[in-house]
């Protein structure tokens, strides 16, 4: 007998460990390390996957052990270097262990428990007995029920079944539901085909239809068929495929197909093109191989102006990393970027890529997870969450677009995604390749230390200018009387472009129609009841969102404050522009990308395509649009306003702004028309629109350095957040003032600066008023004891109304 740990599927802090079960003879071939499992767990069943077999020795008293139910696999979905990183995860972020490992199990893999009542051995008792020996047990003989079933046959009477349970009528049996392949029912051929050949023959007077089916079956080679397609593509029904299984010529068989996120899409790229590199492309690409021969493996900041052909370069570095037995992962921080990223490495490499983003359904997840885990694909492509992917002989790990702060995790576990691959990386010996025109100060300042390597791309592919940068003063425009929301400058460029047959691209980063609703006889802004943030009204549904907890309420003709019948929408948003464009350009078609547009599934790839196949003119969007994709044809960028982002109250926002202007304005020009972005602003001389429009990265990144070190934030320090939130303002106050004390209490001399406990920026979010301690820390190690320490404490601070949360390595303070 052997003994396993398993880690339930419970995510409750108290029971935040492994348990030790035994396993029954039967099951011990398939109980492996990184196999699910279904246990017992109390009076229940619940599901865990097992983390590593236990020395019988060490085991406790064996027999004694409860044993395992049910092994869900027949091979382990999770390989051990997952198994590892997930305990890292746990420690590094401070977050449970079944938290940890959720992120690196399959899409679907902890599924439902149904339980199943079955005649037992007291089932002759219960068949003298009135009320349960009528239908109840004629039923359990003909069928299993399920607890539901059995319960209405009952008459919903609980004591009954579990009087039942105890005597033996019926017995409980427990099995877990997972997401797993797909089948189909297939059509194979009994006979040969010589013998088919003369059974049509025989059937063409007595059985037309059948008779049509087999003669076209035989027309293609009687290739295996699902039942569906088989009826759809010979124009036959399905009951002539029954009536030849019926005659003995035909079987059904159960076979697994893979479902294909790709199948039938044509997103309008052309994926073929392999182009010559250029010089710095050529020293790029060489700077990388020599990390991947090098004996530390340390990380390549790929720091490429707008166009200037990273993507080629981890193509090629992919290359050669599959020419060395080795694979990779690449990482996209935006969802709408994968298709076109997908498209480009498929052209390349075929089927050895698998997809693996949240806006594919649960199946096709699981499909192209298992299509890595079983080797069959080679290269994983993806946003954040691929970076779990069950890749072995990993060689090469690709951030593109590193400094984007999706790649930042805001649920448990929540993990900085730059980090999770450096280790993943470092496990096997693989080159982590950093790639942005702007990169993060974070691996800026790794370049720096000596603990990343740098190569850059400093020109356009093929000598194409940097778009032509113009700042317009939107305060300027006010006051010649201009009170459009579109400068006379980008009106006068739109127009221009869109008759030369050129296209445009619009940033506007807010959806909705507007920011917000006001009374201007009172003042009264329309919020949140939930949340310490202001509703946006949508036009569309004529209706006022909170974009934090989705709270809806129809828009109102008078103010619920005073009665005012003067309230007035203020603020733009993407829904607004969308509307003054049609007015402006009418026979323009636009395509507008934001939250509320690619909702559905296949949305990005839908509306990208349209625009790539230049069935539209003018693509207005949120910062999804800003960066990674390459449209040949655009000539134009617009940016509605600058300032969105630059006065968010976080320590970033400069860098946000900077970053956010480079990456959009980079769209414009990246085929043979010159481009031109416009930028409005109220603020044109701030030091991160400047150097934004005139190019000069150095001036923007040499100042901001400046000011981090001078407040001591990262990436000269880390930050850890410590939030805690609550329906009463005064017991979240109270808690976060006790973590204050604790931390300073625990914390090692000169280890770390906690700040005073105080309300959160958003004060109050989904019915929770929110206070935050904020400890800022050059050493992770120098503190991890003591955090580790006031964070399993923490759990006791608020009531089970409350909550308390810890953000370590925290990318904002919102």
């Amino acid at each position: 007998m052997i003994a396993v740990e398993v880690l339930t599927e419970l995510r409750v802090q108290a029971v935040d460990r492994t348990f030790t079960y035994r396993v029954p003879e039967s099951l011990k071939s398939w109980a492996l390390p990184g196999a699910r499992v279904l246990v017992p767990f109390g009076r229940r069943s619940v599901m865990g996957i097992i983390v590593e077999r236990t020395d019988p020795q060490l085991a406790e008293s064996l027999a004694e052990l409860k044993p395992i139910r049910d092994v869900l696999d027949t091979e382990p979905v999770v390989p051990g270097d997952l198994l590892e990183l997930a305990a890292w995860l746990s420690e590094r972020y401070l977050c449970t262990r079944s938290a940890a490992f959720r992120t690196v199990l399959p899409p679907g893999a902890f599924g439902k428990v149904n339980r199943y009542y079955e005649p037992g051995p007291g089932a002759a008792e219960a068949a003298h007995i009135a009320g349960v020996g009528g239908g109840v047990m004629g039923r359990l003989a003909r069928r299993p029920l399920s607890r539901e079933q059995l319960l209405a046959a009952l008459g919903g009477d609980l004591g009954t079944l579990r009087t039942g349970l105890a005597r033996g009528w019926w017995v409980e049996r427990t099995e877990g539901q997972v997401v797993g392949p797909k089948t189909v029912r297939v059509a194979v051929p009994v006979l040969d085909k010589k013998s088919l050949q003369e059974a049509a023959e025989r059937m063409r007077g007595r059985a037309p239809r059948q008779a049509e089916l087999l003669t076209w079956w035989l027309s293609r080679d009687l290739d295996p068929l699902p039942v569906g397609e088989m009826a759809r593509l010979s124009g036959v029904s399905r009951e002539a495929v029954s009536g030849l299984v019926k005659r003995g010529l035909v079987q059904l068989e159960s076979r697994a197909i893979r479902r294909d996120p790709g199948s039938g899409r044509d997103p309008g790229w052309d994926t073929g093109e392999r182009p010559e590199l250029n010089e710095d492309q050529r020293r790029a690409l060489a700077a990388i191989v020599t990390q991947m021969e090098a004996p530390d493996h340390r990380p390549v900041l790929l720091y490429g102006v707008t166009g200037s052909g990273k993507t080629e370069v981890y193509l090629r570095a992919m290359e050669e990393a599959l020419r060395r037995g080795r694979r990779a992962i690449v990482l996209v921080p935006e969802i709408a970027l994968t298709p076109q990223t997908v498209a480009r490495f498929r052209g390349r490499f075929g089927e050895q890529v698998a997809v693996l983003h949240s806006r594919l359904s649960p199946g096709e997840r699981h499909d192209e997870w298992m299509r890595l885990r079983r080797g069959e694909a080679a290269v994983a492509v993806g946003a954040r969450s691929a970076i779990f992917a069950p890749v072995d002989h990993l060689g090469l790990v690709v951030m593109d677009e590193e400094h984007e702060v999706s790649y930042k995790q805001e649920e448990s576990p929540r993990y900085v995604t730059r980090e999770v691959a450096w280790k993943r990386a470092a496990q096997h010996g693989a080159v982590l390749v950093l790639g942005s025109a702007t990169p993060s100060l974070e691996a800026i300042h790794l370049v720096e230390r000596g603990r990343a390597v740098s190569t850059s791309l400093k020109e356009r592919v093929g000598g194409r200018p940097l778009p032509q940068c113009v700042v317009v003063d939107m305060r300027r425009e006010l006051r010649e009387g201009n009170r459009s929301m579109f400068s006379r400058r980008l009106e006068r460029e739109m127009a221009e472009r869109l008759d030369r047959g050129e296209q445009a691209v619009i940033l506007m980063n807010r959806r909705g129609y507007s920011t917000f609703v006001l009374c201007r006889a009172c003042g009264h802004v329309m919020r949140c009841p939930h949340c310490d943030i202001s509703l946006t009204y949508h036009r569309s549904g004529e209706d006022l969102r909170c974009h934090y907890c989705g709270y809806t309420t129809p828009y109102a003709e008078t103010c619920p404050n005073c009665g005012s019948p003067y309230i007035r929408y203020f603020g733009t948003g993407t829904q607004r522009v969308e509307e003054e464009l049609r007015h402006l350009f009418p026979t323009a078609e636009i395509v507008r990308m934001d939250v509320d547009t690619t909702r559905r599934k296949g949305a990005h790839e839908e509306l990208l395509g349209r625009f790539a196949r230049g069935e539209a003119n003018i693509l207005l969007g949120t910062q999804m649009i800003a960066k990674g994709l390459d449209f040949p044809n655009v000539g134009l960028v617009g940016v509605i306003s600058a300032d969105t982002s630059l006065h968010v109250p976080d320590f970033r926002a400069a860098e946000r702004t900077y970053q956010l202007l480079v990456q959009v304005a980079g769209r414009a020009g990246r085929g043979d028309t010159p481009g031109i972005t416009v930028i409005q602003t109220y603020n044109p001389d701030h030091y991160a629109i400047r150097a934004a429009a005139d190019q000069q990265p150095r001036v923007f990144y040499l100042r901001e350095l400046a000011g981090r070190r001078a407040g001591d934030y990262p990436p000269f320090s880390e930050l850890a957040v410590w939030r805690t939130g609550h329906p009463e303002a005064d017991r979240a106050a109270r808690a976060a003032g006790s973590i204050e004390r604790r931390l300073k209490e625990v914390l090692p001399p000169g280890a770390g600066r906690v700040l005073r406990a105080g309300p959160a920026p958003l004060g109050r979010l989904r019915g929770l008023y929110r206070h935050q301690v904020v400890v800022k820390y050059r050493q992770w190690s120098d503190v991890a004891e003591a955090f580790r320490e006031v964070w399993r404490e923490s759990a006791g601070l608020c009531d089970p109304e409350g909550s308390v949360s810890v953000d370590v390595a925290a990318q904002m303070l919102l």
